[in-house]
């Protein structure tokens, strides 16, 4: 207050000298949607890796059969850990999640099929009861 400023005048409109025009950073709107895509996009490949591992493996594993070790209710299904047998006769251990039906028909040291990769014997995964059932696989 009490202070002298200068203002320019033409054609009715008026700018102070030496002030800035105010612009509105509306770059931020286009950032927010990016963010939500990231975000979304990493969720969606987590989501997504053990789908498609185990989708590998139904298509080119090997079956085997396994010895179940555990059996331990999680979150969302059934968590089964087993053992089996490969090359070198020496034990791989496997866990692999399935649905709850698994708790009422098996026990520990049942036998169960697997899947099993041809390159890595560490990545298998329990041949599914509803997709054998249904596509009629001979296992």
């Amino acid at each position: 207050m009490g202070d002298e400023i200068k203002v320019k005048v033409l054609n009715n409109e008026s700018k102070i000298v030496g002030l800035e025009a105010f612009s509105f950073p509306f770059y931020i709107f286009y950032m927010l949607p990016g963010v939500f895509l990231i975000v979304g996009v990493v969720f969606f490949i987590v989501g997504t890796l053990p789908v498609l591992k185990a989708y590998k493996l139904y298509q080119n594993g090997s079956v085997y059969e396994a010895t179940i070790v555990s059996i331990d209710a999680v979150k969302r299904g059934v968590e089964v850990n087993y053992y089996f047998t490969r090359i070198h006769q020496h034990k791989v251990f496997g866990k692999s999640r399935t649905d709850y039906s698994v708790l009422s028909e098996k026990r520990p040291d049942d036998k169960v099929k697997i899947f099993v990769s041809d390159t890595n014997e560490n990545n298998s995964c329990l041949v599914p009861k509803l997709e054998a059932l249904k596509y009629n696989w001979e296992l």
